[in-house]
């Protein structure tokens, strides 16, 4: 099920949506059953992330956010990931104290030496206030906005 929503979340990014097709897709993400042990809706933490991620990029914050609550299954790695996510949704809309907060959280829970930690150590750096010169803290969320935008116009993404 997380599949479909996934899909759907996809095409509204490439194509737009109406506040209607907002509202549906908003509903379809509250009623995923996360805790689900079954495969028909059990999803990862990258699934649900990658989810989040979409979501959040339509303005359907609070959605995106109870995707990326971690659940029982997931293991330290998954909970890391999960925590870089959020963090760098907070630095997208501003949020540079809570995505710091986030960020030293989830390097507590990623492996060491792992390119997992590497990632958010990067993140943290980016947006977390400690810039070089000519630095914007917005510019890495820039740049990956429009990466983004360039894979889902481009055919870039895995649909399905």
């Amino acid at each position: 099920m997380i599949g479909d929503v996934t899909q759907a979340a996809e095409r509204a990014v490439a194509s737009g949506a109406t506040v209607a097709e907002l509202d549906d897709l908003a509903r379809q993400a509250g009623e995923l059953d996360l805790t689900q042990p079954g495969p028909a809706e059990a999803s990862t933490a990258e699934e649900r992330a990658r989810l989040a991620v979409l979501l959040d990029f339509l303005g359907l914050r609070a959605p995106a956010a109870r995707l990326l609550v971690p659940v029982e299954r997931d293991g330290a790695a998954q909970v890391a990931g999960l925590r870089n996510i959020e963090g760098m949704l907070a630095a997208r809309h501003g949020e540079y104290e809570r995505a710091i907060g986030l960020f030293t959280q989830a390097l507590g829970q990623a492996p060491n030496g792992s390119a997992l930690r590497t990632k958010i150590l990067a993140n943290r750096r980016l947006r977390g206030g400690t810039r070089g010169p000519g630095r914007h803290p917005l510019d890495a969320h820039r740049q990956a906005s429009r990466r983004l935008h360039r894979q889902l116009t481009g055919g870039g993404l895995r649909r399905g």
